[in-house]
């Protein structure tokens, strides 16, 4: 939709009809919405997306710090996929389970998504890739961008998806059947060194921002036996439970604390002969 307007305002609704070639008109309730008819004809993708505006500063009690978070919700996940457990997941074929993909380069993907199109001979400039705009689309509006902008306008109930579009304006019939043939799928060659493929969520995903570098907790627990550790991540450890944070790091009470730091001071002398001494 690019316009909607009252039902009685037929001055405005005929007006902005003709701002497009192919228009279709549709009333739901007391108000019309119009949109260009080839406009669903588009080849169109979707990501979720992070922006600088995405984040809010919160405290946590827990570490007794602010932070630039964000939360994306189990409700986004659950968009895609039906599954309430782990364990239904894991009894589907591997190949079939879902999977959450980080693109830690945007630059980089958006270059390749670029490419691979200007290939086929759609040109840079008819590739779009932008965010979507949120608005309530239960009152009147209008946008006065050119076609097909009023594919990156969604409703504001939606807007828990935060998402980016690359949508393919283009006129060249050859390399829409080339698309149309390979299932609208974009082949750029394998993402290794660009994403990271992490088990799908089951739960709300937290992401905090801290200068140019974002962090976010885990689908579900990794679980490392300290024996497999490096030695600085040892050490960071036993001076993290050595200094109270030990529910940081999840340990439960003062005797997991306590058999903690054992093993660690154990593995640290025998292993690279460094010996713990700290006064209570």
């Amino acid at each position: 939709m690019y316009a909607s307007f009252p039902l009685l305002d037929s001055h405005n609704i005929l007006k902005y009809r003709k701002k497009r070639n192919i228009v279709k008109g549709n009333t739901i309730g007391e108000i019309t919405y119009l949109r260009s008819d080839d406009i669903l004809d588009m080849p169109s993708y979707c990501m979720f997306g992070l922006f600088n505006h995405s984040f809010k500063t919160q405290y946590f009690e827990e570490t007794q710090k602010w932070a630039d978070v964000k939360y994306v919700t189990r409700d986004y996940f659950k968009d895609f996929y039906d599954y309430e457990s782990r364990e239904e997941i894991e009894n589907i074929p591997e190949e079939k389970q879902p999977v959450l993909l980080i693109i830690q380069s945007p630059n980089k993907f958006f270059e390749r998504i670029y490419n691979y199109f200007e290939k086929i001979g759609i040109k840079r400039n008819e590739v779009l890739i932008w965010p979507v705009r949120y608005l309530d689309k239960s009152k009147p509006f209008m946008t006065t961008s050119q076609f097909p902008s009023e594919l990156f306008l969604k409703d504001k109930c939606f807007e828990h998806q935060s998402e980016v579009r690359i949508v393919i304006n283009t006129k060249n019939k050859k390399a829409l059947k080339k698309l149309r043939s390979e299932n609208y799928i974009i082949n750029i060659g394998s993402l290794h060194d660009i994403t990271q493929i992490y088990s799908y969520y089951l739960d709300d995903m937290l992401i905090e921002m801290d200068g140019m570098t974002l962090r976010h907790n885990l689908p579900e627990p990794i679980i490392t036996d300290f024996e497999d550790l490096p030695k600085d991540e040892l050490l960071g450890i036993a001076i993290n439970l050595r200094n109270g944070n030990g529910k940081q790091l999840g340990v439960k009470d003062d005797n997991e604390v306590n058999s903690s730091l054992e093993l660690i001071d154990k593995i640290l002398k025998d292993r690279y002969g460094i010996y713990s001494y700290y006064i209570d």
